[in-house]
């Protein structure tokens, strides 16, 4: 059974069970009991990234019963952002840890994608 997890981001260092990716402007702010994942603007087509995540090559760590909660917001109306944002719970369907085959994604995902954007999530089904 793994220990319960409560994360309130309440001091400058991420808890051990995260992993940080940064990637051109990207940054993390630390405020209030709040993580911020910051991205600078940048010039077209150059990539950033702000994120964290618990991939780990491990059994993973999140079992029901589970509870995620997140308030987020943008800096921008949503008309003037560019690129994509997302948060939710996802068991890597495509990146096999101590697997041979893909498995089917169980998934609780909330997606922003800026437009012109056809991302499909579903084989036969408009993005």
């Amino acid at each position: 059974m793994v220990n319960p997890v409560r994360d309130d981001f309440d001091s400058s260092v991420l808890n051990s069970y995260w992993n940080t990716l940064l990637v051109g402007t990207g940054t993390h702010d630390f405020e209030n009991s709040a993580l911020r994942c910051v991205l600078d603007p940048v010039p077209k087509k150059q990539y950033s990234d702000s994120q964290i995540s618990d991939y780990k090559p491990e059994p993973f760590r999140w079992q029901p019963p589970l509870r995620l909660t997140v308030r987020a917001w943008a800096s921008h109306p949503s008309k003037e952002l560019k690129g994509t944002a997302g948060f939710g719970f996802w068991n890597e369907p495509f990146v096999p840890i101590g697997r041979q085959l893909p498995r089917l994604p169980r998934t609780v995902w909330f997606f922003f994608g800026s437009p012109p954007n056809n991302m499909a999530l579903a084989k036969g089904v408009p993005g």
